[in-house]
């Protein structure tokens, strides 16, 4: 019999396990991507040089190698482009085109919130050829923003309207579109929520701290998630109405969702909405906190199949709290990356399930603007915060990220990525 045909869009490290486990599962996978060297496509069964933004070229590969699904995890954009060559072609996909472009451009999407009434922060579109009157109305700080990319790219948080207009250039650069969206800046502290949807009602598998980079210069560059969220305490019953209303509003039938919520002294707010697995390894993370198993959900959708979800919807926190995890995204200080050590020490110690470099030997490594620069990361879990604290802190002093002059590249983030509250 025939193996399926799997077309994944992106050979990324988020793309990384999903690849493996659609081969093990049977399926015949080709990575479509502009990067023949993308770390995943070694994994895949073939590859297609197509960019995962190109909505033509993809439906055109997906036709040409006749392939039975189109799916798209851990990046946003390629969601899109998966709607719209599965309907042009008739193959499984839980989302419409339409539903899709509300879910990958911020726009539509913080149109859609505003008219149903869900809090999001105060926003205007700005054009190319706009002047500062445009975001007459809107008070500072503001943070402007592509409304279809991915990765933290050309966002910026500025104080006035004046920076802000003088800034769109260089946000556009990462656009395909000739506008940007500028928000008023909500002081907040952000959660993740991992989910997934079944006849339109939310499933809620995990909410997690996404911790922040502390600097205007990378806004929004996130360092570590953190289960459980000590930022969500007290506010879950709000976490899960406003993940509802989110679905409702957006329009979202199936699948994946993976939405970042702001909280602050203004209660809950949609900072954005995704429906896709995530791109900090909660495919990885999840299953070692309850029993979801999501990459087996996702590979079910691309079999046409609706799989059997382990939780109601009903439950505010489903996922046990007697267990913890952290997922540490690591980063490098600008430098030329000649080595690493210290992996298999890491490895060995309690909690530690994964431990993965991203970089080849050889990067030259810039200054930090943006989450497509991450270096590696890890996966920890335990019984407990303190239990996966200690993993992290083994974890920074014994990885070495070796420059060119002898120096450790790594970025020291343990505190920032530390469960609050737990023992020293």
């Amino acid at each position: 019999m025939k193996p399926r045909h799997l077309l994944v869009l992106g050979g990324s490290a988020g793309q990384h396990n999903l690849i493996r486990r659609a081969r093990a599962d049977g399926f015949f996978v080709t990575v479509a991507d502009v990067n023949p060297h993308a770390v995943a496509v070694g994994d895949a069964n073939a590859f297609f040089a197509v960019s995962t933004f190109d909505v033509p070229g993809v439906t055109e590969a997906a036709r040409r190698l006749g392939c039975d699904a189109v799916v798209a995890v851990g990046s946003d954009q390629p969601v899109y482009t998966a709607a719209v060559a599965s309907a042009e072609l008739g193959l499984p996909f839980p989302l419409s085109p339409e539903v899709a472009l509300r879910v990958t451009n911020k726009r539509e999407m913080k149109q859609t919130l505003t008219e149903a009434g869900i809090p999001v922060a105060p926003w205007r579109i700005l054009h190319r050829d706009d002047t500062s009157a445009a975001l007459g109305g809107l008070a500072p700080d503001f943070v402007i923003k592509p409304v279809d990319s991915q990765g933290q790219r050309g966002i910026a948080l500025l104080p006035d309207a004046a920076m802000v207009v003088d800034h769109l250039p260089r946000t556009l650069e990462h656009s395909r579109c000739d506008y940007a969206i500028v928000e008023t800046y909500y002081p907040s502290n952000e959660v993740t929520v991992s989910g997934w949807v079944r006849s339109g009602r939310a499933h809620i598998f995990a909410v997690t701290d996404r911790v922040t980079m502390p600097s205007a210069t990378s806004l929004g560059v996130c360092p570590a998630h953190r289960y459980p969220s000590a930022h969500a305490a007290g506010h879950h019953d709000e976490v899960r109405e406003i993940t509802q209303a989110t679905v409702d509003a957006l329009g979202i039938p199936e699948g994946p969702i993976y939405f970042q919520l702001l909280i602050g002294d203004q209660g809950v707010r949609v900072n954005e909405a995704a429906c896709r697995l995530g791109g900090a390894y909660e495919d990885e993370s999840i299953p070692l906190v309850g029993a979801v198993d999501l990459i087996a959900l996702q590979l079910s959708l691309c079999r046409g199949d609706l799989p059997a979800l382990p939780h109601e919807p009903s439950s505010p926190h489903p996922v046990g709290t007697d267990r913890a995890f952290l997922v540490p995204l690591l980063f490098c200080r600008p430098g030329t990356l000649t080595g690493y050590r210290g992996l298999q020490r890491i490895a060995g110690f309690p909690g530690v399930h994964t431990i993965r470099i991203l970089l080849p030997i050889g990067t030259v490594v810039g200054t930090m603007t943006n989450s497509t620069q991450r270096a590696g990361y890890a996966v920890i879990a335990g019984p407990d915060i303190d239990a996966v604290n200690r993993a992290l802190t083994h974890l920074f002093s014994e990885l070495i990220m070796e420059g060119d002059e002898g120096e450790n590249l790594l970025m020291d983030t343990e505190a920032l990525c530390r469960h609050p509250g737990a023992e020293r």
